[in-house]
Parts: structure tokens; sequence; C-alpha cells
């Protein structure tokens, strides 16, 4: 059985987007550790081990970019304080805990949803996010709420900055089934993204006060949102 999962990025840039990688293809097109001579390295043949790349997919930033914390404010001296605004958001200074937004959205039709994972460290990379960064890691079920994904972390001590070049990998995702995923992405329409900001400030504003089922079963926009996406398909 195959799973259906509809994604777009939001963003105006949205053609740079290469969209889900599976982690094990790229984990294994990059790394030696296929050696018949030692069985220490050979962890393409562990089970254990690969069973953790089951539907594991990573995420790779559109952008290059930075920003500062400077005492009680945050400041980037690349792009528009406009650029700034749409993809900066400070939870707190204090805390060194920020979201740097490169909005995508994952849907899918499956009568019983999906469960997804979003921001897991990219632990087999060494770069900007491992090095400067400790993600705030979520699950939501794609069928049965309809938002977009950010990307939520803290600052790890030792740093003032956070950096990212384009093509690095910013986190994985990781979607909770044993069936294979079948990706389709879809044109992000205005209709698409008025929705995804409506149900994201909905979730921002009442989110302390209820339950993840409250949203799952308030979910009245669904026969729109698949109508969208299936007349969007690229």
């Amino acid at each position: 059985m195959t799973i259906n999962v509809y994604w777009a990025c939001l963003e105006d840039e949205w053609v740079r987007d290469t969209g889900p990688e599976p982690v094990s293809s790229h984990f294994y097109g990059n790394k030696d550790i296929n050696e018949k001579d030692n069985k220490h390295l050979s962890l393409n043949r562990c089970p254990f081990f690969n069973k953790n790349f089951n539907n594991l997919y990573q995420l790779r930033s559109i952008y290059s970019y930075s920003f500062k914390i400077n005492g009680s404010s945050v400041f980037s001296d690349i792009y528009d304080q406009s650029f700034f605004d749409k993809h900066v958001y400070t939870r707190s200074i204090e805390k060194r805990a920020f979201s740097f937004s490169q909005s995508r959205i994952f849907y899918t039709d499956n009568k019983k949803g999906l469960d997804m994972t979003s921001y897991e460290m990219p632990y087999l990379e060494e770069n900007n996010i491992t090095k400067r960064t400790i993600p705030i890691v979520g699950t939501f079920n794609i069928g049965k709420w309809f938002r977009n994904i950010e990307h939520p972390f803290y600052m790890k001590d030792g740093y003032d900055e956070f950096k990212i070049e384009e093509g690095e990998i910013m986190y994985y995702l990781r979607f909770h089934t044993n069936e294979k995923i079948k990706f389709i992405q879809f044109y992000p329409s205005e209709k698409i993204k008025e929705i995804s900001v409506s149900n994201m400030k909905s979730a921002i504003n009442t989110s302390s006060k209820y339950s993840a089922d409250f949203f799952y079963s308030n979910f009245k926009t669904k026969k729109i949102i698949e109508k969208e996406i299936k007349k969007n398909i690229l």
C-alpha cells in the first residue's frame, strides 16, 4: 500500500525547494560504510540502524541567512526588514528561542491520516544547524490538521548568531507508517496560504487551552483543501 503525501513550499521562491529527500539515500551515498572486511563499519547490514531510516526525510534550506542576538534585540544585515519580519520569530531572547521559517505544508488524503514528526535534528550532518541549535520537535496528524511547518529551536550556549547556508539540511521529517510514501507537489495558491495562516493563528491563540484532538475534531476545511490541492498539482 502507498500513502499519498501532498506538499508545497509556501515561499515566494518556492521553485527553489528540492523537496523531501530520503535520509538513507543521502547518508549511504556520502559515506563509505560498506567494507566487507570490517564488520564494525557495515552499517548498511544492521537492521536496527536501518529501521530508524524508515520514512525519514530531510529538507534543505532554500536561503543563505543569519541573524544575531545583540543585547535585548535581534538583527540581521542580510536582505531587508520585510524578509526578517516574515521569516524570523523571536520566541524569547532570554531563553534564546527562535524560529526561522521557510514555510512548507504537508497533507494526506489517507482516511486514517498520518502522524508526521517535524524538526528532528539532522544528526547525521555536521553543519550550522547541528552546531548552533537545539530543535523544538513536534508531531501532528497531517490528514487531520492543515498548517505550515517552520523551524523552532533554541540557540546553543556559546553562540549568539543563527546561521545557515543555502542547500544545508535544516531538519528531518519522520512519517509514522510502514507504508511507502508517495510525495506529490502542488502549487501554493492564495487559498491554500489563507487556510494555512488561519489554522496557524488559531493554534497559536488557543493551543494552551485545548488538546490536539480538539483541533482534529474541528477540522472543517478538509474538502476545500483537498479540492484546492488536487486543482493545483504540479
